[in-house]
């Protein structure tokens, strides 16, 4: 068998150099998307479409994201690769357990962003009229 030739075409084509005027834009599209409730992989696509369109090099990107859950570690998001790859993937703990007890949900519960937003909220002061 002969060598095998590959001839491929840059994944993505992008200008020679970001500017400051990119940059800021860049910054103010990502503070403005972050806080909406954007989907992950909807930030991620726009912040790397965004950042090679002002002229940074990237052909593919990987997101990953601690979550407080009592089975899932965490969330990868990927930009760039195969669409036979999945674009947002979860991945279990690494302890030594694949399961959460129920033992583990209820201290997740315990401890989670939910359980202090609604301390605070019981706790509010109403607004004065």
């Amino acid at each position: 068998m002969g060598p095998v030739i590959c001839v491929c075409e840059p994944l993505v084509r992008y200008n020679a150099a970001m500017n400051e005027s990119d940059i800021n834009a860049l910054t103010a599209w990502l503070a403005k998307a972050g806080p909406s409730g954007e989907r992950e992989d909807a930030l991620v696509s726009g912040f790397c479409d965004r950042a090679v369109a002002a002229g940074l090099p990237i052909s593919r990107a990987q997101v990953f994201i601690d979550t407080l859950h009592p089975v899932y570690e965490g969330r990868l998001v990927r930009w760039g690769y195969a669409p036979s790859r999945p674009v947002v993937q979860e991945y279990g703990r690494t302890g030594s357990a694949t399961d959460a007890s129920a033992e583990d949900i209820a201290r997740w519960r315990a401890k989670s962003v939910l359980s202090h937003v609604a301390d605070r909220q019981k706790h509010a002061v109403p607004p004065s009229r």
